[in-house]
C-alpha cells in the first residue's frame, strides 16, 4: 500500500496536545461511537474487531516543522536535522491508515510511554477488563521486527511471525503493562523509524508501508481464538566471588520460558560488579573462560586485567556455542561493550 504522505507529515509536525485533539475528531468521523479521551493520559476507542492496536503520542524531542523535514526520494527515507519523532508518530499514523482503509479494531493512543508508560498504567486502572484476542503495538524501530517481551505464548508467537515478521528482543513498551494486566498475548511491530530519541532519527517509508499491510492482513484473518499471556519465568541468584584477590559481586541471571520451551534452552548472563555493588567500569576483562556446567559457571572468571573499558560481561552456556563438544566458551573483549 501507499501511505498518505501529506497526512503523515501533519502527524509528525503536530505537538502532542494538538495531535490528541485532532485524533479524537478523526476517530469519531471514522465511525467509532464509544470513545474516551482521558486528557493527558490516553484516547481509547472500542471497535468491532477483537484486536487492540496501540501506539503512543509523546516523543522525546519536540515535533519538527514542515520546512525542516526532508525526503530522500531514491531511498524513500524521511529525516529532519532537529529530530523527526518517528518514535512513535509512525505508529500513530499507521493506526490511522488502518482505520482509513475501513478496519475498526479497538485502538489506544497513550501519553507518557517515554516516561515509563504512565498513560498505559492509567488505562488499566480505568478499564480493569478488556475483551480482545490479542494486542498489537506499533512502536518498534527497524523493519519486520516482532518483539514479544515477557510473553511466551508459543502459539501466538508462531501466529504473529507467520505474517512475515522476524522475532527480536526489546526492553519496554506499553504492552509490557497492558498484556499482563489483561492476560492477553501481545507483540510490538516495527514501523520504520531508526536512531530514535536523537536528531539522527530517520524513517523508512517502505518499512512503514510494509508493516501497515501486514497488520491489515492480520485483521482480515482474525478469528475467535484468544491468545493468553504466558509469562516467562525468571530466577535470580546472587553470589560473592574472589578474583585475583579482589571481591566482586556476580549477578547471575537465568531466564527460561515456561510451557513448550525446554530447560536446555536456558541462557545464563553474568554481570560483574565490584564489592561496593558498582558495575565494573573503566576496566577490561581480557578473557573469560566459562565451563559448560551451570553449577560451576559462577567461579570461572580466569583472568582480570586492568585497562580498556567494559560495562558488563555477558556469557552464555554451551547451548549457544557452535561446537557442542567444546566445554569452554571465551568472551573476547576489546573496546567498550554495553548489553
Amino acid at each position: 500500500m501507499k501511505i498518505r504522505y501529506n497526512e503523515f507529515i501533519n502527524t509528525l509536525c503536530q505537538n502532542e496536545s494538538s495531535l490528541a485533539f485532532n485524533l479524537y475528531k478523526k476517530i469519531k468521523k471514522a465511525g467509532y461511537t464509544n470513545i474516551e479521551e482521558s486528557f493527558g493520559r490516553y484516547i481509547y476507542a472500542e471497535g468491532n474487531i477483537p484486536v487492540l492496536i496501540t501506539a503512543h503520542l509523546d516523543t522525546v524531542l519536540p515535533s519538527p516543522t514542515r520546512e525542516l523535514i526532508f525526503y530522500d526520494k531514491r531511498r524513500k527515507v524521511l529525516w529532519s536535522p532537529t529530530g523527526i519523532g518517528g518514535d512513535d508518530r509512525c505508529g500513530v499514523f499507521a493506526i490511522m491508515e488502518i482505520i482509513n482503509m475501513g478496519f475498526m479494531p479497538h485502538i489506544l493512543f497513550t501519553h507518557g510511554e517515554e516516561s515509563g508508560g504512565t498513560g498505559a498504567k492509567a488505562f488499566i486502572k480505568d478499564y480493569p477488563s478488556l475483551s480482545v484476542n490479542y494486542i498489537i503495538e506499533m512502536d518498534r524501530h527497524g523493519s519486520n521486527h516482532a518483539v514479544f517481551y515477557d510473553c511466551a505464548n508459543e502459539s501466538f508467537i508462531k501466529y504473529a511471525l507467520s505474517f512475515g515478521f522476524v522475532e527480536k528482543f526489546g526492553t519496554f513498551s506499553d504492552i509490557c503493562i497492558l498484556s499482563p494486566a489483561y492476560d492477553v498475548a501481545s507483540v510490538n511491530f516495527s514501523v520504520g523509524f531508526a536512531n530514535e530519541h536523537s536528531k539522527h532519527e530517520h524513517i523508512s517509508i517502505i518499512s512503514l508501508e510494509a508493516t501497515i499491510s501486514k497488520v491489515i492482513n492480520m485483521l482480515e484473518k482474525t478469528t475467535a481464538d484468544k491468545y493468553t499471556y504466558d509469562m516467562i519465568i525468571y530466577n535470580y541468584k546472587y553470589s560473592k566471588q574472589d578474583v585475583d584477590g579482589r571481591n566482586y559481586w556476580e549477578d547471575e541471571y537465568k531466564g527460561y520460558y515456561e510451557s513448550d520451551y525446554e530447560k536446555s534452552s536456558r541462557a545464563s548472563y553474568t554481570y560483574v560488579y565490584d564489592e561496593g555493588g558498582r558495575e565494573l567500569v573503566g576496566r577490561k576483562l581480557e578473557k573469560v573462560a566459562v565451563e559448560n556446567t551451570l553449577d560451576k559457571q559462577q567461579n570461572q572468571v580466569k583472568k582480570y586485567n586492568a585497562g580498556g573499558a567494559i560495562d558488563r560481561v555477558k556469557y552464555y552456556d554451551n547451548d549457544d556455542v557452535d561446537n557442542p563438544n567444546d566445554n569452554t566458551r571465551y568472551l573476547n573483549t576489546g573496546t567498550k561493550k554495553t548489553y
